[in-house]
């Protein structure tokens, strides 16, 4: 767990976050607050080391002292951006990964992060939009331990590039009976 005292704003990750947002790609999060915060921390997700971490801050857990904690400490940092409220979202990268990146792999883990946050769809995929008119957005997990969209824009400087495409070709050879267990 992160205390509010390993946290700090992370302009840079912000500044990725507003050119991405102004892109079609994520036009639907125009509404939205992300707010943007590094940690010396190691961070994980899973139990696996990760680069950076997007969440909910009312959703992260069920308990409600700890979402009091959270919407406490997350306000308490965001307070002179967001006028004390607590953003629609959260990214937190690890700042010693993110200073060792390359501006191309900034770019990227961002577009990543970003790509978690989706249009809420109804049962006839159309986009659904909360009482003030913004689009309903929700998190999602990976289309294949990343996104098609992010594979198309970065190509192989994708950290898990590779893997992926090994586990496509493998899936697109197995038998058509194993596949259809999988989906």
């Amino acid at each position: 767990m992160h205390f509010p005292d390993t946290f700090t704003l992370a302009p840079d990750v912000d500044s990725h976050v507003r050119q991405l947002v102004a892109l079609e790609d994520f036009a639907h999060l125009r509404r939205h607050t992300i707010g943007c915060l590094q940690t010396a921390r190691q961070l994980f997700d899973r139990g696996a080391a990760c680069r950076a971490v997007v969440s909910v801050p009312a959703q992260v857990t069920a308990k409600s002292f700890e979402q009091q904690f959270l919407k406490w400490s997350y306000a308490q940092l965001f307070r002179p951006l967001y006028n004390g409220a607590v953003p629609d979202f959260v990214i937190v990268v690890d700042a010693v990964l993110w200073q060792a990146d390359t501006p191309v792999a900034r770019e990227q883990l961002v577009y990543h992060e970003l790509s978690h946050l989706q249009p809420r769809l109804d049962s006839y995929n159309v986009p659904q939009f909360e009482r003030s008119g913004r689009h309903a957005v929700h998190l999602v997990p990976h289309d294949v331990e990343v996104f098609h969209a992010e594979l198309q824009r970065y190509g192989a400087i994708v950290p898990a590039f590779v893997e992926t495409a090994l586990s496509i070709a493998a899936g697109a050879r197995a038998p058509l009976a194993k596949r259809l267990k999988r989906a």
